[in-house]
């Protein structure tokens, strides 16, 4: 599959996700504009679900730089609990 292929999957596998009216992550005292700080990871498994169309598409251009943190934030059984099959297929897809 091409990159742009990998994109719609992932894209029309998470459109049905309620998307959430408030930011669902915050910005701990004194991390914002520390650029060792990550917010993904404060995201809660709803929101981070939200998240991931976008973060595929930074593992595929520049999967040296995001793809080590990508499978980090999947590693989070709590996250992956509110993936359907449909999602976790479309996450896994190689390219």
């Amino acid at each position: 599959m091409t990159a742009e292929e990998i994109i719609a999957e992932v894209d029309e596998a998470f459109v049905e996700l309620p998307r959430p009216g408030m930011p669902a992550g915050f910005v701990p005292s004194g991390k914002l504009g520390n650029p060792g700080w990550d917010a993904v990871e404060y995201h809660r498994a709803r929101a981070f679900a939200d998240l991931v169309p976008a973060l595929v598409k930074n593992v595929l251009e520049q999967p040296r730089k995001y793809l080590p943190r990508f499978l980090q934030d999947l590693g989070d059984s709590a996250r992956l609990r509110v993936f359907t099959p449909r999602h976790l297929r479309a996450s896994a897809t190689r390219r």
